[in-house]
């Protein structure tokens, strides 16, 4: 069983009804060896009520330890053999994730000791960055796999061949659940859970027509009701978000999402994308780009919103199949690349928009010394006037040129909002604007935006988000890593 569908696993039935009490809290540890940190935790009736400065979830006890359904659920007799599971050592530090290994395992942000200081959301939400990464005590051989590691890297606008390509399944119970493929397939290769551990079978789980993979009654595959996916009320705090026009869609954090998705690898013609193409261009990051020709070490320093995190890739989630966060996945493939040591600091903090970003940048680019900085800033930016996003945009910018007068920059214009949502997409695309009037020698832009537009041409919203609203999930994580890289890494260099 994946380790993100046990935390969902009925080990009681619950119906208390007991008294409201709270406790000031380091972390909060899960049945499957996950920890998270929360600004409070209060016990109300058969939940625990997780607060944080941006937002509030609910567990049921059967999601903890038999130590933490101890502490909180007192009345619940162990089960007798049950045993804790292991949890991942994280070492709590000032700095950010530091990574400086070539390949090192990854361990989920909100794993044990996370700064209290910094908030988080339930199962990988909005995460605190301030903590160190270290090799987590359950093997994550996706990180250690240097095929999946290919796999995961191989720009999805090249090639003939299509990866793990996500899709949620939803519908009328009386109809067959359908999704569309982002290209024509001429050959369905695998179809497989998001875990990647369950592989479905042609026929009886699925088949392909008219462009769309199909879901016939009966199949393995995880389905989702129209009324689960658009309820007219809403739901328990946590899982339902109000929509445009009324009524409510689905929302979760953590890994209820992507336990929902399957992923689809096939062939397809070769030059179909027909959206923009990331490119290399060695004039746009002149100094990194010498750096790393001469195969002298390299520190990058990212900073910006819970995206930047790593929300909600399946590794920051200690989920299968333990994908990397993007900036990690992005490290990876300049070392790669040029055969030299890249270290990645990141400074990214969730829930967080560009005003804090510009408050807080000083201390956070401080003794840092960043030969590269990734700015991603802007999905909580919405209502911000474009002007004030440009203006924060440049203090952040310029304390890091204070750090290091020679530091370049790589600008990345946010994904897209749920367009279903109360707000839309805000002034997401007045931002990008503006990141574009900074470009310069020194100074590159990585529109994910545009990228995550052609995708919505041909694909759902929900066949590439991690939380139905702002977060990526697997796949486009990938996408912001390939796109990140192509800015460095020449695509006609031999290895």
């Amino acid at each position: 069983m994946s380790s993100c569908k046990l935390v969902g696993c009925c080990l009681f039935l619950l119906l208390i009804a007991g008294s409201r009490s709270a406790w000031s809290v380091t972390t909060l540890t899960f049945a499957n060896g996950s920890s998270l940190t929360f600004d409070s935790v209060e016990r109300d009736g058969a939940k625990v009520k997780c607060k944080s400065a941006v937002g509030t979830m609910e567990y049921d006890a059967d999601t903890l330890t038999p130590a933490e359904r101890a502490k909180y659920f007192p009345e619940i007799q162990p089960t007798p053999g049950t045993a804790t599971l292991p949890t991942t050592t994280v070492t709590t530090a000032t700095a950010a994730v530091s990574i400086n290994t070539a390949v090192v395992t990854p361990v989920p942000m909100n794993s044990p000791t996370a700064n209290p200081s910094a908030s988080t959301v339930a199962s990988g939400a909005l995460l605190p960055a301030q903590t160190k990464q270290t090799p987590s005590s359950i093997t994550n051989n996706a990180d250690k796999d240097t095929n999946a590691i290919a796999r995961w890297m191989a720009p999805f606008w090249k090639g003939d061949t299509m990866h793990e390509e996500s899709l949620f399944l939803w519908g009328n119970p009386e109809e067959e659940a359908s999704a569309p493929l982002l290209f024509d397939a001429l050959e369905i290769l695998s179809v497989q859970d998001s875990s990647l551990t369950t592989q479905y079978q042609q026929g009886t789980d699925w088949r392909y027509e008219g462009g769309k993979l199909v879901r016939p009654n009966g199949s393995r595959i995880p389905w989702t009701s129209t009324t689960e996916m658009y309820p007219e009320n809403a739901g328990p705090k946590g899982t339902t978000m109000a929509k445009k026009g009324g009524g409510f869609f689905l929302f979760h954090e953590g890994p209820f999402i992507h336990n929902k998705q399957v992923v689809v690898t096939y062939r397809h013609a070769s030059g179909v994308w027909g959206g923009p193409i990331p490119t290399y261009d060695p004039s746009a990051l002149p100094k990194t780009l010498k750096k790393l020709q001469a195969r002298s070490p390299l520190k990058i320093v990212a900073y910006g919103d819970s995206i930047t995190v790593g929300a909600n890739a399946s590794g920051l989630m200690k989920c299968e199949p333990y994908m990397p966060i993007w900036t990690e996945l992005f490290r990876q493939s300049l070392e790669n690349a040029y055969g030299t040591q890249v270290e990645m600091v990141n400074k990214a903090v969730g829930g967080k928009g560009c005003v804090w970003g510009a408050e807080n940048a000083a201390a956070a680019f401080k003794d840092q010394h960043p030969d590269l900085v990734l700015i991603g800033f802007g999905m909580n930016d919405l209502a911000l006037p474009a002007d004030q996003f440009d203006a924060n945009i440049r203090k952040i910018m310029e304390a890091a040129r204070v750090e290091n007068p020679d530091v370049e920059f790589i600008l990345i214009q946010s994904m897209e909002r749920n367009p279903q949502s109360l707000g839309g997409v805000g002034n997401i695309a007045a931002f990008g604007e503006k990141l574009k009037a900074l470009r310069s020698p020194g100074v590159a832009l990585v529109d994910i935006m545009s990228l995550h537009a052609e995708l919505l041409r041909k694909k759902r919203y929900e066949d590439m988000t991690g939380n139905m609203i702002n977060h990526p999930n697997d796949f486009l994580a990938r996408v912001y890593a390939q796109a990140v890289s192509a800015t460095l890494v020449n695509p006609e260099a031999k290895p």
